[in-house]
């Protein structure tokens, strides 16, 4: 019997300002009944109650469940749009309103394994050029979780954090250590990471020297959080940049403007600007919103959050090929749940196509919802038995649950496909990637055993 956890999801909401979403309470329930057990408590009741200790052990089981329900998934330069406005617009302008100083100070609020927060020191490189060794930057990313903030730290990724980047980019600023890419040391010297908790930090996070930030990303964050208790967290981001500085939400977070804040309206994208300083953009603040979560399968919106409508298919001109690019659209800019209908529209009207599988499984997946990612991934299969990048997405799943078995079943299947692949082919799925490199990572993976039995299929076939 799967203890009551009520009590226990309000002392998450309380401390971290989380709504958790129905397969996350599965999976809570699940963890909470293994460390009743483990720690000899005999019901949920008693379990919350050492969640309110302050103790060590109270301490060690906070880190625990935060790792477990914090969603640590992202990519490099998630959002082509916002970046493309942080490299053309945000960013110039704050370099040129702090050249006096020459210092500027970034946060990245929820950074998660570091991926946003490494895009914008690339940026920053490359802007700054000749002048980076003069400039004093501070780049910080904070987050809950801290596994995700020990992967920031190490500053190395695999294959599917890059599966928005163009080859060249990662060549030029990424380097291989063994099966991964690590970022060059003097990018990750521009950057630094802690562990932040966005209720308590808002209102009081400071950047090095006492200063206020010139930019704040807090994108994909805050719809997460129970509705009632962005509007503070909003204002106290706002109360933490500097004068003329930037805040820059998820597409999916418009906010009522935070006390004040100015409404910045760009081609790209929304942010909000703190009057004073100069170069500061004075522009009218447009219509109040309340800000928005994705509403996710099997749960009930909270009251007063708005949910789109079902979207329609673009027009037929657009073919599927457009509504598949606007499903993609709509999910980098954090629309998860117009992505998800759009890609049911297209599931309905072409029920063997393989893409909105794909992107439903992303979809998941960024959600936390892996039950549902799995599932997807599985019809992809199913559709098409030759993918190699859904058996190995699949895999990475399994083995992050510790299935190791199921997972080492399905990098094999995926090493087998890839042995009718020319060495230096590109494999769908893996931009940059070949069918060499990547054979090579996952035989390193999986150990001496696979790479016998794979050559051997090679040396058969």
């Amino acid at each position: 019997m799967k203890p009551d956890i009520q009590e226990i999801t309000e002392l998450i909401r309380q401390r971290t300002g989380l709504v958790l979403c129905a397969p996350q309470l599965e999976h809570l329930a699940e963890r909470i009944q293994e460390r009743l057990g483990t720690l000899r408590l005999h019901d949920g009741g008693a379990y919350a109650a050492l969640l309110r200790s302050q103790t060590a052990v109270s301490q060690q089981e906070w880190r625990s469940l935060l790792t477990l329900l914090t969603v640590g998934e992202s990519y490099f330069f998630r959002d082509q749009g916002q970046f493309r406005l942080l490299r053309q617009r945000l960013l110039p302008a704050l370099l040129e309103r702090c050249r006096a100083t020459r210092t500027l100070r970034i946060w990245s609020a929820g950074c998660s394994t570091g991926e946003e927060l490494h895009s914008l020191a690339i940026l920053l490189w490359e802007l700054l050029s000749s002048e980076a060794a003069a400039w004093d930057v501070e780049l910080l990313g904070t987050d809950l979780n801290a596994q995700a903030l020990e992967r920031a730290r190490s500053g190395r990724y695999g294959e599917w954090s890059f599966r928005q980047v163009a080859p060249q980019v990662r060549a030029r600023y990424f380097q291989r250590h063994r099966t991964d890419w690590e970022l060059l040391p003097e990018i990750r010297a521009m950057v630094h990471f802690q562990a932040g908790n966005l209720v308590q930090d808002a209102a009081r996070l400071q950047a090095r020297g006492g200063l206020g930030f010139d930019l704040i990303l807090c994108r994909n964050v805050l719809i997460y959080f129970d509705p009632a208790m962005v509007p503070d967290i909003a204002s106290g981001l706002g109360e933490r940049l500097a004068p003329g500085g930037y805040l820059m939400t998820g597409h999916a977070e418009v906010l009522r403007p935070p006390h004040g804040l100015l409404i910045v309206l760009e081609e790209d994208g929304v942010v909000y600007q703190r009057p004073g300083g100069q170069g500061s953009k004075q522009v009218p603040a447009g219509p109040q919103v309340a800000a928005t979560r994705p509403h996710r399968r099997g749960r009930r919106p909270p009251s007063g959050v708005e949910v789109a409508v079902s979207p329609p298919l673009p027009a037929k001109e657009g073919s599927r090929v457009n509504a598949l690019e606007a499903a993609r659209s709509a999910a980098d800019r954090g629309a998860y749940e117009e992505a998800r209908q759009l890609c049911e529209h297209l599931r309905a009207a072409e029920p063997m196509g393989v893409s909105p599988h794909r992107l439903l499984a992303e979809l998941a997946m960024a959600c936390g919802d892996i039950e549902e990612a799995k599932t997807q991934l599985k019809r992809v299969l199913y559709l098409a038995p030759r993918d190699v990048a859904a058996y190995d997405c699949l895999a990475s799943l399994y083995a992050d649950e510790g299935k190791v078995e199921r997972a080492a079943t399905l990098r094999q299947a995926a090493l087998e496909l890839l042995a009718d692949y020319i060495p230096d082919a590109e494999v769908e799925g893996f931009p940059g990637g070949t069918a060499a490199t990547l054979r090579a990572r996952w035989e390193a993976e999986a150990g001496p055993q696979t790479a016998i039995v794979a050559g051997h299929t090679r040396g058969g076939r």
